[in-house]
């Protein structure tokens, strides 16, 4: 998969999550980014793939959320498995 699809699929695959935990949390996305001092339109923008987090903003998310450190990650690398969209690039070998 190219770099850019792989990309927005991350970012896809990163707002259903979070949007799942937000959720499962039965906080709202006003009360969520006012937690971790965002504006609630980045929020939204995260929950439909239309920005990418920091990993400082990922962690604040997760201890917002009640989440263990690294857990959207690991849910967002079972997503992108599942669906396929995680393959590694073949790469070539230098020839001298």
């Amino acid at each position: 998969m190219p770099a850019k699809r792989l990309a927005k699929s991350v970012a896809v695959s990163f707002g259903a999550e979070l949007r799942g935990a937000r959720a499962a949390a039965e906080v709202t996305q006003q009360v969520l980014a006012e937690k971790i001092e965002v504006d609630p339109i980045y929020i939204s923008l995260l929950e439909n793939g239309h920005r990418q987090p920091s990993l400082a903003v990922v962690l604040n998310l997760e201890r917002a959320l009640g989440l263990e450190p690294g857990e959207l990650s690991r849910r967002v690398a079972k997503r992108l498995l599942s669906d396929g969209a995680w393959r590694s690039p073949k790469l070539s070998r230098k020839t001298n």
